[in-house]
C-alpha cells in the first residue's frame, strides 16, 4: 500500500513540474484568442509585420497614403488623426498587396495638418502600430486664363489660397510638361499675379500652378492644378 501511495505522489509532483512550462510556453507563442481577432485551435497564425509609411501625397482629391507591403498581412487598417486629438481608424484596405489609399474626406480642408499611421492584420492577429507621418493638406490654387502682354511676356493670376506661404509655377511648350520646362518661385502666399518674361514668340505655352506650406524644416505641395493654354506674342 506504501509503495502504491509513493507512486501516485511521484507522479502528481511530476505533473506539477511540467504544467508551468507548458503555461508559459504557450503565453510566449501568443494566444490568438488574447490578440486581434480569434483563430480556430491549433492553427498557425503569425502576427503581421509592422508596416510603414513611404510616402504622403496631396493630391487633386485627398492625401494619397502608401505603405509597405507586410508580411504575413491579409489587409491593413488607415488611422488619422490632427494635433492633439486621438487616432481615428479611417478605412480598411483589403489585400495584402494593396498598399495605398487616397483619403477623400480632407479634399477641401487646406491648410489643416495630419497625422497617418497603418496597421496591419489577418485572421487572427494585428500587427503593432507603425511610425506616424505627418502632412499639411494643401488644395491646388485656381488658375486663370494666361494673357499674353507681347514681346516675350505672359501674364499670369490666380486665387489666394490664405493658407499658403507661397506658390510655384511651371510652363512649358509641352502639355504633358515633357522636356523642357521651367519653374518660377511666388514667395509670399499673399501674391495672386506674376509676370512670365523670355519666353519665345509664336509659340504655345502650358502654364500651371501649385501652392506650398511651409512647417518647420519641411515643406508641404499641393497638387498641381490644370494647366491653361497660352499663345505667345
Amino acid at each position: 500500500m506504501k509503495r502504491y501511495m509513493i507512486g501516485i505522489l511521484i507522479a502528481v509532483a511530476a505533473l506539477i513540474a511540467v504544467l508551468p512550462r507548458q503555461v508559459s510556453a504557450a503565453q510566449s507563442a501568443g494566444d490568438p484568442k488574447t490578440v486581434y481577432g480569434s483563430s480556430r485551435a491549433g492553427s498557425d497564425v503569425r502576427t503581421p509585420k509592422t508596416p510603414a509609411i513611404s510616402k504622403l501625397t496631396n493630391t487633386t482629391t485627398g492625401i494619397n497614403v502608401r505603405w509597405g507591403k507586410a508580411s504575413y498581412a491579409s489587409g491593413y487598417h488607415i488611422y488619422r488623426k490632427v494635433p492633439g486629438a486621438r487616432w481615428n481608424m479611417i478605412a480598411t484596405v483589403r489585400g495584402a498587396g494593396k498598399v495605398s489609399y487616397t483619403d477623400k474626406s480632407v479634399r477641401v480642408k487646406s491648410g489643416v495638418r495630419y497625422a497617418y499611421m497603418v496597421r496591419a492584420y489577418n485572421s487572427g492577429r494585428m500587427s503593432a502600430a507603425g511610425k506616424s507621418v505627418w502632412i499639411v493638406r494643401m488644395t491646388a490654387p485656381t488658375l486663370r486664363r494666361p494673357m499674353a502682354k507681347g514681346s516675350g511676356r505672359v501674364l499670369v493670376k490666380w486665387k489666394q489660397d490664405k493658407k499658403a506661404s507661397g506658390y510655384q509655377i511651371q510652363y512649358s511648350t509641352s502639355s504633358k510638361f515633357r522636356g523642357s520646362w521651367t519653374k518660377e518661385w511666388i514667395r509670399s502666399g499673399r501674391t495672386t499675379a506674376a509676370s512670365l518674361t523670355g519666353l519665345r514668340r509664336d509659340r504655345t505655352y502650358y502654364v500651371r500652378i501649385r501652392s506650398y506650406k511651409d512647417a518647420g524644416y519641411d515643406r508641404h505641395y499641393s497638387a498641381w492644378g490644370s494647366a491653361q493654354r497660352v499663345n505667345v506674342r
